[in-house]
């Protein structure tokens, strides 16, 4: 009887280093499309993210109201306060604030922005006028950030459109150690310092009383 045919060994190293390639070259591929799909994932969720902080910034811009506090230690602090000299990014005092469950308490709200190990925060507080053991409540709003700054619009007499962008614009607003309790600007500038995205500028009017 003749010799049965076969694979030498050779044949078969050769078989399964063939196999091996294509092997490494499909996982490749497809680890390159899962990790396209998470990093898509992430950005549209931090996009959310931001978009929903945007939106509660100009809603409580929107809905200022010249209300002074007072802090925990029996000082006062102005309507609206920011900018670099600030203890906070943005501080404010807002209406409109629902109270559905009819609790005793006033429809008006204190918040502030900030960043802190580089996620912006929302936080707010149940009273105006605080006390020594007066806890905010917070609200994660969007991680990734580097830097939180804010521009004010001061004046904008004489100013035509073409100025309107380089000038009237403060980078602080009612300091402590300078502070109007209820002088207001006319607007605000957000700007948002975004890991790996620049950074994003939003523009609000407030109110006028």
């Amino acid at each position: 009887m003749g010799r049965e045919p076969g694979f030498t060994l050779v044949e078969v190293l050769l078989a399964m280093a063939i196999t091996a390639v294509i092997g490494a070259m499909a996982y490749s591929g497809l680890n390159g499309v899962i990790q396209g799909t998470t990093a898509s994932r992430a950005e549209a969720e931090r996009m959310y993210q931001l978009d929903r902080a945007m939106t509660l910034i100009a809603r409580d811009v929107r809905q200022f109201v010249e209300r002074p506090i007072r802090d925990e230690f029996g000082l006062w602090e102005p309507a609206i306060m920011g900018g670099q000299a600030a203890e906070y990014p943005l501080s404010l005092t807002r209406t409109g604030w629902a109270n559905t469950n009819g609790m005793a308490r006033s429809q008006l709200q204190r918040v502030r922005y900030l960043v802190e190990e580089g996620t912006l925060w929302r936080e707010n507080w149940l009273v105006l006028d605080r006390s020594v053991d007066s806890e905010p409540q917070r609200q994660k709003l969007v991680a990734g950030v580097d830097a939180l700054e804010l521009e004010f619009l001061a004046d904008v007499q004489g100013l035509n459109p073409e100025q309107l962008l380089r000038e009237g614009w403060v980078d602080n607003w009612n300091a402590r150690e300078t502070a109007s309790l209820t002088q207001q600007p006319l607007a605000i500038a957000v700007l948002l310092e975004l890991q790996g995205s620049g950074i994003v500028r939003r523009v609000y009017e407030l109110p006028q009383y």
